[in-house]
């Protein structure tokens, strides 16, 4: 089961103290190119026995930025996580 932590803050201490393999990204729209990177992701974890990590935000970071070249969400982060689970 897929675990979100909303905040750097709600991560408890240690969680990940046996090291991870992260992706970080917005991930809007979680296409091909996105699901090769988090296979890769997950196959690099389980190889080295590591947790599998994805780092996304929930708005776009260029919307604080350039807001004026910040383009639309093709989904809600409700959305994006149900793409990534």
């Amino acid at each position: 089961m897929m675990q979100v932590y909303r905040s750097l803050a709600d991560i408890p201490e240690g969680a990940f103290a046996g090291g991870t393999a992260i992706a970080v990204g917005k991930f809007d729209g979680v296409h091909r190119g996105h699901r090769a990177l988090l296979d890769g992701i997950a196959a690099a974890a389980e190889l080295h026995a590591l947790e599998p990590l994805v780092f996304t935000f929930e708005n776009n970071p260029l919307g604080y930025l350039r807001p004026d070249a910040c383009p639309e969400s093709i989904m809600s982060p409700r959305q994006r996580l149900a793409a990534l689970e």
